[in-house]
Order: structure tokens, then sequence, then C-alpha cells
């Protein structure tokens, strides 16, 4: 009696195949770097032949993606062992870009960023320096929501659902060098990849020929935990919106070593823009796209961040210009592109209706300054100022600002130009004032500051205590600061500004003994002040240690500071102390000890 013939299942069968063709395709299966045709042996002739396999060059196996969702982009200078800085060019390429394509902008860049459109596989080549170096397939799968690699449960399906297809072992050999590495080549075990800082990345509106600098290094947008140095990529996105040149460039205007990364829109239009960071390991993070506008070139404009510009936009306010103050127009108009390169013009009205167009030599207006252009003694009202920028693009600001001669001036009690004493080691010097009470006309009062912040500034002005101005001085003499005080009556129409130029000086020392001038930091200290003063000296005046303190009077009001104990002391100077204005006018003055 004859054995019973056992009947194999299409999975047994599939099984059976795979196992014969173990040994031969197991350098597929256990090392991710493939085995060229060239490095397997033929076998002697007088033994049975077996099949050569002639293996892929995929370093990345056949993939899955979802057809939304995240999917990992690759850096694919790492993963061929393509050194960046010997600039090599990749070019990936799609069979079928109605499946999957690579993002356009991304390979020029050494990443490969998959583009999944529908249902169904493609071959992706990779190409480099013009040689096509790879394939692998990309099946965009609507049932999976994550990236997966083709794996040896994909091998067996295949082989099951269609076993005369891999009937041969170099067949099922070829299926298996599809199975890529779990992680791509170059990957490190552990890394983390590059993390953006939140924040960092928005849109940007532009005019057309405007530059904007926003880091030295991209690299600042991005953190990595592993201290890896991550280089940066940016990639310009294009969309169906974009046609000829791009309306905007991110460009690195580096000289030497020194990134210098700025945008530059070029024309009117939209372009978006990402940007993507490595750590060398194989983490990549890109940023989400930002959008830049170009907006075709715009006039200048008033500067609404100026408060006077504000003012003098609401319909029937008025500007009253000091004889000694002086309105920068190039911060009066704002101009993105040309900045503070513009010129300038203003209509004057001389009082009896003649109203007179005068071509400013510079952005400065004041009151000399019309007085010499136009050889009137004034006094001037200003009807409109005028900026044009460099493409003859112009603007027209109408307003009313009155330039008074300096006799029938406002707030008189204000001096143009102040000394106040240098901070130093001992101290800062700082002066506090009450401008209602010494500085300005019966029935104004402060509505605001205005001064250049520059970091070498002499002096800085800020309001204190709600109704007080405190003044600060520096510690470079040879400087000066002009600082703009406004103030307005009650309706708040009206406004009012004074220029007050400040000096930085040091305490005059005589054989020893140091002089503070009270003339100096009272312009109008007079002599019932003085006595007053002297009367109440000890609580007029305050030491913060031992110091021989004395009034003195020789043509001028002076305080002497004689025997410093230690090596510096400071002076706490306030004529009002102990009455109802007490705090109302005081100085801070460190006083350092001579050197005998």
């Amino acid at each position: 009696m004859g054995k019973d013939v056992k009947s194999y299942s299409k999975k047994e069968k599939a099984a059976a195949i795979m196992v014969g063709t173990a040994l031969v395709a197991a350098p597929f299966l256990f090392d991710s770097t493939q085995v060229d045709a060239e490095t397997i042996s033929t076998p002697p002739p007088t033994e049975a032949p077996t099949p050569t396999f002639y293996a892929s060059n995929d370093k990345l196996g056949d993939t899955f993606v979802p057809q939304s969702g995240n999917i990992d982009i690759l850096d694919l200078n790492l993963i061929y062992k393509k050194n960046i800085y010997d600039y090599p060019s990749f070019t990936v390429t799609s069979s079928n870009d109605a499946i999957a394509f690579n993002e356009p902008g991304y390979d020029s860049s050494g990443l490969l960023k998959i583009h999944p459109v529908s249902s169904g596989t493609a071959t992706f080549t990779v190409i480099i320096n013009s040689c096509e170096i790879d394939t692998f397939h990309v099946t965009v799968d609507p049932s999976i929501s994550v990236e997966r690699k083709f794996d040896i449960n994909d091998a067996v399906k295949k082989i099951t659902t269609s076993p005369n297809e891999y009937a041969l072992p170099a067949d099922v050999g070829l299926l298996l060098s599809n199975i890529g590495p779990m992680k791509p080549p170059g990957t490190k075990l552990g890394n983390h990849a590059p993390e953006l800082l939140p924040d960092q990345i928005h849109d940007y509106n532009l005019e057309e020929g405007q530059l904007v600098h926003l880091y030295d290094s991209l690299s600042t947008y991005f953190n990595d935990s592993d201290e890896d140095m991550v280089s940066v990529d940016v990639i310009q996105i294009h969309d169906d919106q974009q046609t000829g040149y791009p309306a905007a460039y991110l460009e690195n205007l580096a000289e030497g070593a020194t990134d210098y990364w700025v945008l530059n829109a070029y024309r009117p239009g939209v372009s978006k823009f990402a940007i993507v960071a490595r750590d060398g390991n194989g983490g990549v993070t890109e940023s989400q796209p930002f959008t830049v506008n170009v907006y075709p070139k715009q006039p200048p404009f008033p500067n609404v961040d100026n408060s006077i510009v504000n003012h003098l936009l609401q319909q029937g306010n008025k500007l009253n210009l000091s004889s000694s103050s002086e309105l920068d127009l190039s911060e009066i108009f704002y101009d993105a592109i040309d900045g503070t390169n513009l010129t300038y013009a203003v209509d004057v009205n001389y009082g009896c209706g003649n109203v007179t167009t005068l071509n400013m030599p510079a952005s400065i207006l004041s009151f000399s300054n019309i007085a010499q252009i136009s050889g009137n003694p004034g006094p001037f009202t200003v009807t409109n100022l005028k900026a044009t920028d460099k493409d003859n693009l112009p603007v027209n600001f109408s307003v009313n600002i009155k330039l008074e001669t300096a006799q029938n001036d406002f707030n008189k009690k204000m001096t143009p130009t102040f000394n106040m004493y240098e901070s130093n080691e001992a101290g800062v010097s700082d002066y506090t004032i009450d401008p209602a009470k010494y500085f300005f006309d019966s029935g104004k009062s402060l509505v605001g500051i205005q001064q250049h912040h520059e970091e070498n500034e002499s002096v800085t002005a800020s309001v204190y205590q709600s109704n007080k101005i405190k003044f600060v001085a520096g510690t470079s003499p040879a400087l000066s600061s002009r600082i703009k005080l406004l103030s307005s009556t009650s309706g708040g129409q009206e406004w009012f500004q004074n220029d007050i130029v400040f000096n930085l000086i040091e305490p005059e020392i005589t054989s020893g003994t140091i002089k503070v001038n009270l003339n100096t930091l009272y312009p109008y200290f007079l002599g019932t002040d003085w006595d007053n003063f002297t009367t109440n000296f000890s609580s007029n005046v305050l030491v913060s240690s031992t110091a021989s303190v004395a009034p003195y009077y020789s043509g001028s009001y002076v305080i002497t500071i004689d025997d410093i104990q230690n090596t510096s002391t400071v002076l706490t100077i306030d004529p009002d102390a102990n009455k109802a204005n007490s705090g109302s006018r005081t100085f801070t003055i460190p006083i350092l000890r001579p050197n005998n």
C-alpha cells in the first residue's frame, strides 16, 4: 500500500520557498548595507547551479505611507554617506506623481519628504550628481495613519497571494531585498531630533524691495537636547499660485564665516518658506510653513508710533513749537524701504495768508531753520509736512504747527540747556522735578516725553510718580542729550513742545574743596531762595556719609564739600524740604573724594 500524499496550503508552500532561500537572502535581512551582485560567489561548475540574486541598491526599503498624516523627513546626505560640504546634488523622482512625489525643493537640500496624493504604488528613484543610485517603492495606503516599512509579513503576503510570481528563489530574494531597516542608515540609537523653539516663526507683510534681517544663524530657532550641532536648510515652498520668480527670497548675505539671514521682498506676490533643522544623527525637524506677502512699493506715511503724529492726526489739534525746539521729520514719517533716506518740504504760512512751500535741506524743522530758509522773521504756521522717497513717491501730512518767536515763547521757566552732574562710582546722579510747578505755565500739565533711545545718551528721562519727571545722568561728560517735554492745556487739543539739551559736568575742585554750583542746577535760583536755603541748610542738603558741607556765595550760589571720611558721599539737595512742595525739585549728586 502506497504512502498518502499530503496537500500543502499556499502559505505552507510560501514558507517552504522562503526557507529554501533563507541562507541566500540572509544578507538582506541582517545588514542594512546591501550586497552588490559581484560579491556573491559562484559555486564550482561541478555542483548544481545556485541562483544569482541581483540585490537592489535600496538603502531604505519599500514603505507604506498614509494618505494624510505625518511622514518623517529623511536626511539623504546621512543615508548615502555624503558630506554636505562636498555639495552633492540630489534629485528624487517619482514614476507617478499622481500617487506620490518628493516635495519640490527638498531634494536639492538633500532631504526626502514624501507627498502622498492618492492610493497606489509609485517607484522613487534617487539620483546623485546625475547618476541613478537607488530605487524604492512608496505605497499610499488610505487605511493607515502612520508610515511603516515593508516587512517580512508583507513579503509572506505577496508570496501567498501570488505564489507563481515567486516560484524561483531569485524572485523571493529580490522580494526580500525590499525589506529595509527599521531606522534609516546613520540614525543614532536614542537620538532626539532638534526642537523648534516656540513663537519663532510667523508670517511677514513686506513692501517690494524691503530687506528684513532675521537671525545671523537660523539654527537659533531650534534647540537640540543632545547638544548636537544643528545645520539648517531653507526650503522655498512652491504652490499653484506662484509663477515666475518667487515674490521673496530668504537669503544668507554672509561675509566670511558670519551668517546674516535676511528676507528679500523681490516682487509683489506671495512666497512660502519652511526651515528644516538636522542634527547629523538622523534627527530632522521642520518648522511650520510661513508666508511672506509682498505688496507694491508704498510712499512714506505718518509714523503713528509717534505720539506727536497721533496728536496732529486728530481734527483741530495743534502743536506749538518753542523757539529752541526741533521737530525731526525723519521721526514723523516712516518708510519701510528707504528708512530715513527721504527728502522733505513744508508749507509755511507767514501770517497774511501767504503760503509758501520750502524745501528742507535736512530733516530738522525749527524756528531758526525756517527763518533762515525763508528770510522771514516769523512767527510761522506750518500747514503741511511733505516727504518723498527715492522713487519719487510723495506723501502730504496736513498739520497745524505754530513756530513762535523767542520773546513770545511759552513755558519760559524752562531753560533750553541744562547741566547735570555726571554719575560715577559713588552712585547715580538724578534730578526729580514736578514740571507743573517749576517748568510749565499755569494750567499746563505733562502729556509726554520724547528722546532718542541710544546706548550712549548722556541723560534719560521718564515719568515718575505720575506727575513728575526723573532725569538720570550717565557717565560720559562729552555727550549731550536732547529731550522733548510735551505739555498741554486742559482741553488737550493744543500741545506745547519744549526741548532741553542736557550736558554732563563734573564738580569743581579747588585746593581739595569740592564745589557744587546751585546756579547750574537751578538756573532761576533767586536771592530769596538762597536766604531760605541757607536758613534751613541742614534740612535742604543731606549727605550719605560724614563730610563737611556748607553754603557759600561769591557771585554764585555754591555748596562746598570737604573732609569726606569715606571714599565718597552722596548729596541730596531739596530746596523745598519740610515744605508743601517738598520733593518737587530734588537733586541726587554722587561725590568722589579727591585724590590728596
